[in-house]
């Protein structure tokens, strides 16, 4: 009996993990505070860094240019968009100053991501 509760569980740790690694990771976006426009993150980029990793969250730092080379793949999943000011403090951007949120590839396989930050007359 005591063997029977051991592998159950065993069993039911190594289902969490599973599950654990499966769920797609969160895109934050943290976007330099007062930025409005277009931004664009050009994927699998050689010479450029991995997007950093950490809690089930990929962290997308997008610079003053609005435009983010990175080597890293494009992960689809849940998004969140935040602003940054000069001492690292965020601010979630509200859904409504999010707009025409896109991937696309070129050709030449290029994937990029597009959005836009700021009020639609902007």
């Amino acid at each position: 009996m005591k063997k029977l509760i051991i592998t159950g569980i065993t069993v039911l740790v190594l289902i969490l993990i599973v599950l654990q690694l499966s769920i797609q990771p969160t895109s934050t976006f943290l976007i330099p505070e007062g930025y409005t426009g277009e931004v664009k993150i050009i994927y699998e980029q050689e010479g450029y860094p991995a997007l950093e990793r950490k809690n089930n969250r990929i962290y997308l730092e997008i610079p003053s240019t609005g435009v983010l080379l990175t080597s890293s793949e494009n992960k689809t999943g849940p998004v969140r968009f935040y602003y940054v000011n000069s001492e690292g403090d965020r601010t979630e951007i509200k859904d409504d100053l999010i707009h025409s949120l896109y991937t696309s590839k070129n050709p030449d396989g290029l994937q990029t991501l597009n959005f836009t930050v700021g009020t639609k007359s902007s």
